[in-house]
């Protein structure tokens, strides 16, 4: 890439950069009420601005080529979609709410559950934790699926669509979990049973992120984060320290070590080994590795890896000179996709709204970096970007009202709803799908939830249900 068009890249992501800073200095001064729109600005404001400074520190101060033309596209598609977030949410929606229902409406139902631990029963965590893990051990040893990524598109079509379904419920509990956990660890009185508990939990899902990848890594620490401004604390020098250096312990240690044991999965061969008996392979064998040629590869994937949102965002923009775009088809294509095959067979044979979008504007099919921004501006351009954001501020308006509602009724269904949300915002590379799917999870919990409690009410002997197991 020429020296102009390096320039102009740093400089467009600088300013990206800068709108989710002033957002989050905005977060700083009310931390302890952070709205969930609010993370989402900051997300992308992140992800989109220090991605290609990041690939450019990582690559010798040099980027791949990219046409400059489309990086103003591009970068003006990312502005546009944070400004609809933020017309949806602070200039709209929630104003609107507050105008009409009162300060007391703007405390976070999504955030909400990382404080009011005191209204989930630890039995009930209990119970879920061991059944997310029961799931996962049997798909992960019966039928491969540990990893992500390439795992998936080995394995994934042998999977009984009863484990598709368990392994679909059990992944938004496990988020939950985690919600509830990183708000535990950071609350002053605790008792040392409850606060074992969590430790367990953040452990347990430490270990599942790491298996997952270097995303999932950092999005584990974003949610301590998130614990430990919901826990009301001033902010102070220590925690702040520590969790610096837990991102400089994940980019020296804990990211070449990921690629170490991946490796070891992904182009070792699993024989006939099971892919847990694969992973612990995979981590002794990684164990004896240089972990400086390590550090060096990952270095070198850091140069790429940011990069690929704005590819699919360029190629996208590159085939609008000759294709008209999909009219709102992205968007559509995404709400096939959730439902279930139980109700309409044909959504699981139908492509993903990537492929969908490649499949419209002529390129080749295959795995693609899938953001709301990318198929915002499939569905048109910088307008469609711009309304993606509408409709995603708009969303999570209604999952902040649907939270304060299941916080007061049922509230292991509200850190779910929590855990799922935070997730879906945090990881900006992620289709809308999951979106609808956590929504569509969350109804299935819920009904499980209340005919567990009703299971177990007895009236007679005093039990309720919810009080005594924490369901329903």
């Amino acid at each position: 890439m020429t020296d102009y068009a390096v320039e102009l890249e740093l400089t467009l992501a600088a300013l990206i950069f800068a709108l989710g800073v002033l957002n989050a200095g905005w977060i700083w001064r009310r931390y302890a009420r952070v709205r969930i729109y609010e993370l989402a600005i900051l997300a992308n404001g992140l992800f989109w601005g220090l991605g290609p400074w990041i690939a450019w520190l990582s690559g010798g101060m040099t980027l791949p080529a990219s046409d400059t033309g489309l990086l103003w596209w591009t970068y003006g598609g990312v502005f546009f979609f944070m400004a609809g977030i933020w017309l949806a949410g602070y200039g709209g929606l929630y104003q609107a709410q507050r105008r009409y229902m009162g300060n007391e409406s703007l405390a976070s139902a999504i955030l909400s559950p990382f404080s009011r631990l005191q209204e989930v029963v630890p039995f009930a965590i209990v119970i879920c934790l061991v059944l997310v893990w029961g799931v996962r051990l049997i798909v992960g040893w019966r039928y491969g699926l540990w990893y992500s990524g390439s795992s998936l598109g080995r394995s994934g079509a042998y999977l009984p669509y009863v484990f598709v379904v368990l392994q679909q419920l059990s992944e938004a509990l496990a988020w939950g979990l985690l919600a509830w956990g990183c708000g535990a660890i950071w609350q002053p009185k605790m008792p040392w049973q409850l606060r074992l508990l969590s430790l367990i939990v953040i452990g347990s899902e430490l270990f599942r992120n790491f298996i997952h990848g270097r995303r999932w890594m950092v999005i584990w620490l974003a949610f301590i984060v998130l614990g430990y401004l919901a826990s009301h604390r001033r902010l102070r020098f220590k925690p702040i320290a520590m969790m610096v250096g837990a991102v400089v312990m994940l980019y020296l240690l804990a990211f070449p070590f990921f690629l170490a044991v991946r490796d070891r999965n992904d182009f070792g061969g699993v024989g006939q080994d099971t892919a847990i008996e694969s992973f612990i392979r995979g981590v002794q064998q990684a164990a004896t590795v240089d972990m400086t040629e390590q550090r060096e590869r990952a270095q070198a994937s850091m140069s790429r890896r940011p990069l690929l949102l704005r590819n699919f965002v360029n190629d996208i923009y590159r085939r609008q000179d000759d294709y008209e775009p999909m009219y709102g088809g992205a968007l559509v294509s995404t709400f096939y996709n959730a439902i279930p095959a139980a109700l309409l067979p044909e959504s699981y044979q139908k492509e993903d709204v990537e492929q969908a979008i490649q499949g419209h504007y002529r390129f080749a099919k295959g795995d693609a970096s899938m953001t709301w921004v990318a198929m915002g501006v499939a569905d048109g351009g910088l307008l469609g970007a711009w309304l993606t954001g509408l409709f995603l501020g708009g969303w999570l308006w209604l999952m902040e009202r649907w939270g304060r509602i299941l916080m007061t009724g049922n509230p292991l269904a509200g850190c779910v709803l929590a855990g799922g949300v935070v997730y879906c915002m945090l990881q900006v590379e992620i289709s809308p799908v999951a979106c609808w799917v956590l929504c569509r999870n969350i109804l299935v919990l819920q009904v499980l939830f209340m005919l567990i409690a009703a299971a177990v009410r007895r009236p007679e002997l005093g039990w309720q249900g919810r009080r005594e197991i924490g369901f329903g």
